[in-house]
């Protein structure tokens, strides 16, 4: 199966070519395909199985955050309570008048007491998974903020790579451009899953994230920058490459073929909550399968009327793939509630209109 990084996978919906080419040449910006959306509630690790229990940090929100709330300590040793030793004196001979009750024997030890210094406490240390739990900490501000739709404080916890990339565009985006163009976006929640292979060289770190998008599974490397933001010390998402997702072993296996314009599903029913579709693009243009689930008296064909941006309303956002042409890709959906899907290609044709005008689009069944 062929990575690809975020500019050749996003999902569709975000940024829809047909629909934003004048702000496109506003900001001189190459989109194209589809833009990332957001959530759902799993636990996968990266090969798709059961995950190890995430390490614990304060939930995360749409802000700058404070690397030290995520950074577990170490208790300090228990310092000693300062102790007092008796140190032996000798007396001076008891007067030959005192009675022998009131006198001290010649030679005994009188205690006098001597306080002695505890050894200073240990400070406290920073765990090995300080830098997993720094990290989880500023994925999960990330997240919030494209859940809220909050572009202005994502971008200053962003790069200008990650943000030509979320937008779809060929080239780094800065923070300035990046929040005029990204109202255009549409707003999903996204969930981070778990983070993993946490490493640090210098001033940059990189890390494992599983998180979802709709009901789709993803895993990318994310690669991090120290930097300063408002007296804050952060990691800064600077770029995301897509990792591969495999088949979990509970998942149903099923395989869709992309020919003369036309989905084939095998099998069209699909058995339990989790699928991973194997896809093959057998056409010489781009495709994707953008599936969504649409309520009931809601038709596909809205995807083509309504403006942008976001989805229309009766249309829920499930998962996204582009298959380039001649080539193979693959799709793990998880969480999926018994139902129709519609599965829509909304890249455009050569006339520069959605696949879906020209009637591709095919459905598949969860049961």
């Amino acid at each position: 199966m062929t990575q690809n990084t975020l500019p050749d996978t996003t999902p569709t919906v975000l940024r829809r070519p047909w629909r934003h080419r004048a702000l496109q040449a506003t900001l001189a910006l190459t989109l194209g395909g589809s833009s990332m959306l957001g959530a759902g509630v799993a636990t996968m690790a990266q090969d798709g199985s059961g995950g190890a229990t995430p390490i614990p940090t304060p939930a995360a929100t749409c802000t700058v955050p404070d690397l030290s709330a995520a950074r577990p300590q170490v208790q300090p040793t228990a310092s000693p309570t300062a102790t007092t030793t008796v140190a032996p004196t000798r007396t001076a001979p008891a007067s030959p008048a005192a009675s022998p009750a009131s006198g001290t024997p010649v030679g005994s030890v009188a205690a006098s007491p001597v306080a002695t210094t505890p050894p200073a406490a240990s400070p406290a240390a920073e765990t090995p998974d300080s830098l997993q739990a720094e990290l989880t900490l500023s994925a999960n501000a990330i997240a919030d903020c494209l859940t809220k739709g909050d572009f202005t404080t994502l971008s200053t916890i962003t790069g200008d790579t990650f943000r030509g990339q979320l937008l779809g565009a060929g080239e780094a985006v800065s923070a300035e451009d990046f929040t005029e163009i990204a109202p255009s976006l549409a707003v999903i929640p996204y969930t981070i899953v778990q983070v993993d292979d946490a490493s640090e060289s210098g001033s940059t770190a990189t890390a494992t994230v599983t998180y979802l998008i709709g009901n789709q599974v993803r895993i990318g490397e994310w690669s991090f920058t120290r930097e300063t933001v408002g007296g804050k010390e952060v990691w800064a998402l600077d770029q995301e490459t897509d990792q591969a997702v495999t088949k979990p072993g509970t998942a149903t296996a099923a395989t869709v073929t992309i020919q003369d314009n036309a989905y084939t599903f095998d099998p069209k029913t699909i058995e339990g909550d989790e699928v991973f579709f194997t896809i093959a693009n057998k056409d010489k243009e781009d495709h994707e399968l953008f599936v969504v689930k649409l309520a009931s008296g809601t038709d596909v064909d809205v995807l083509l009327t309504t403006p942008g941006p976001g989805l229309p309303e009766g249309v829920t956002f499930v998962g996204q793939v582009t298959v380039p042409a001649g080539s193979e890709g693959s799709l793990l959906l998880t969480d999926l509630q018994p139902g129709t899907y519609q599965v829509v290609d909304l890249l455009p044709n050569a006339q520069g209109l959605p696949h879906l005008s020209d009637g591709m689009e095919a459905t598949f069944t969860v049961k």
